[in-house]
Formats: C-alpha cells, structure tokens, sequence
C-alpha cells in the first residue's frame, strides 16, 4: 500500500490564507443565535398534537 504526501503549496502564505477564511467564515454567520431562535421551540402542529385540540 503507498503512502501518498501531501505537497506542500508553493507561494502560499498559510497564516493569511486562515485569516481570510476566518473572515469569510465570520461574514456568513453573523447572528448564530437570531436563526438559531425557534428551531427548538415547538410548532403549532406539534403543539395540536401533545394537547389534543385541533386547528381549526
């Protein structure tokens, strides 16, 4: 079985090129919590169905 090497990438500066992903990274996800808000709060339709009642 061979062992292949990875290469090391020539003119590439590694420590910018992770804080230009982290920035990118930091862009994207600016309030985690804002869309994290009610993804574990219960719907209307589980809510119906644990109390029995329905939507009408």
């Amino acid at each position: 079985m061979k062992i292949l090497r990875r290469l090391p990438l020539v003119g590439v500066d590694s420590d910018a090129a992770l804080v230009e992903a982290r920035r990118l990274i930091d862009r994207k996800i600016e309030h985690p919590a804002r869309r994290s808000f009610l993804t574990r709060s219960l719907t209307m339709g589980g809510l119906s169905l644990l109390t029995g009642c329905s939507i009408s």
